[in-house]
C-alpha cells in the first residue's frame, strides 16, 4: 500500500511534479474536449445528423490530440529524467546502464519528430523597437493664447 491507502509503491514528489506538469499543461486542450463533448450531446439531443457528425469528428480530434499531448508531455518528461541520471556520476551495474540507455533511444524516437515539427512553425516575432528611448524629437508648434474678443 502507497500512503494514500492504494495499491502500488508510493510515488515520489518528483513524479507527482511530473504528472502535475503534464496536466497543467494539457488543461486547455482538456477544457476543449470536454467542450467538445458538451457540444457531441447536444447535438445528440437536436437530432440533426450533420451536426452529430460534425460534434462527433470534432470530439473524435480533441480526443486523439489530448492523447497525443499527454504522450508526448510523458516521454519528454522521462527523457529528461533519463538523461538526468544517466549524466549524474554513479556506479550502476553494466546491465542497468545498457537498459537506461535503450530506454533512452526509444523514447529520442519518440520524441524527436514532434520536436522537428515544432521547430518547423515560425519562431515568435520579437518586439520591434523603431527607435531607441528618448531619441524621438518632437517639434510642437509655438501657440499663444488669446481672450475671447479679439484681445
Amino acid at each position: 500500500m502507497n500512503g494514500v491507502m492504494q495499491p502500488g509503491p508510493r510515488k515520489t514528489a518528483r513524479q507527482l511534479r511530473d504528472e502535475l506538469a503534464v496536466v497543467e499543461a494539457c488543461e486547455p486542450i482538456q477544457q476543449a474536449h470536454q467542450e467538445a463533448k458538451t457540444a457531441y450531446a447536444e447535438a445528440l439531443k437536436s437530432g440533426d445528423p450533420q451536426a452529430i457528425t460534425a460534434a462527433k469528428a470534432t470530439k473524435e480530434q480533441t480526443a486523439v490530440r489530448l492523447n497525443e499531448t499527454r504522450q508526448w508531455l510523458r516521454a519528454e518528461a522521462a527523457v529528461a529524467h533519463l538523461t538526468h541520471q544517466l549524466a549524474t556520476p554513479g556506479r550502476r551495474p553494466a546491465e542497468q546502464q545498457a537498459s537506461m540507455e535503450a530506454q533512452l533511444a526509444h523514447l529520442e524516437q519518440l520524441v524527436v519528430p514532434i520536436r522537428e515539427a515544432l521547430a518547423a512553425f515560425p519562431a515568435r516575432v520579437p518586439d520591434v523597437v523603431v527607435e531607441e528611448p528618448g531619441s524621438a524629437r518632437v517639434t510642437l508648434p509655438t501657440v499663444q493664447a488669446r481672450k475671447k474678443g479679439g484681445q
